[in-house]
């Protein structure tokens, strides 16, 4: 961060009161963690992002995403559960007169093209997606991620908070928020959330830096 080459990232929650349970038996082993490439670990997440994409979870969602272009500047890049979850995201901040719009992996070519050559010019404020933009998309300017999308690979999640840590060394941002939903939830066992092992390591580097600098500016 200090080199510039990435953004310092500011980790938010957004608590949803939105309640989980997670109490049947092929949840109970989430807390073994396997491994990052298992057909498990993608199959539970598929499972619980389809119990995620709720209307009553959207609520607070929106509410912070409208908050955030009303008061704030740069471009928002939202993450969702579903592919619909990000439609209705995308269609409720239009309703409240935001440009947003939600790309899947159905939207034609042409149509994808198009919206996201208008996010990257400012037209659009809002780009939804939920898993289409994880990887092979670059635009530095964005300065707000919401991951709405519950993950357990910190491979995953690394790779959705990055589309907003590009640094000005490579034409980005020299600050990113980056939004994490968090849900009422009641499991077996502990849920091993990506971001609480990511965010905390990128805390924990923060720190160390942050002592190195003023260090250096104390010798």
């Amino acid at each position: 961060m200090h080199r510039r080459i990435l953004a310092r990232p500011t980790f938010r929650e957004i608590a949803t009161n939105y309640e989980l349970a997670l109490l049947e038996d092929r949840f109970a082993n989430l807390a073994k963690k396997p491994s990052e490439s298992s057909i498990e670990m993608h199959d539970n997440e598929e499972s619980l992002a389809a119990m995620l994409d709720h209307s009553a979870r959207r609520e607070p969602i929106i509410a912070e995403i409208l908050k955030v272009t009303k008061h704030e500047s740069g471009p928002v890049l939202y993450f969702g559960p579903s592919v619909k979850d990000s439609q209705m995201v995308a269609f409720n901040l239009r309703r409240n007169g935001i440009y947003a719009e939600a790309i899947s992996g159905e939207t034609d070519l042409d149509s994808r093209r198009s919206i996201i050559e208008d996010f990257k010019s400012g037209k659009i404020s809002v780009l939804c997606n939920c898993n289409l933009l994880t990887t092979g998309f670059d635009y530095p300017k964005i300065k707000h991620v919401f991951i709405a999308r519950p993950t357990i690979s910190t491979v995953l999640y690394e790779q959705m908070i990055g589309r907003g840590l590009r640094g000005p060394l490579f034409g980005g941002t020299d600050t990113c928020v980056i939004y994490n939903v968090v849900d009422k939830v009641t499991a077996k066992s502990p849920i091993p959330w990506a971001k609480d092992k990511v965010n905390g390591d990128w805390l924990d580097s923060i720190k160390l830096l942050d002592s190195l600098t003023a260090r250096k500016k104390a010798a």
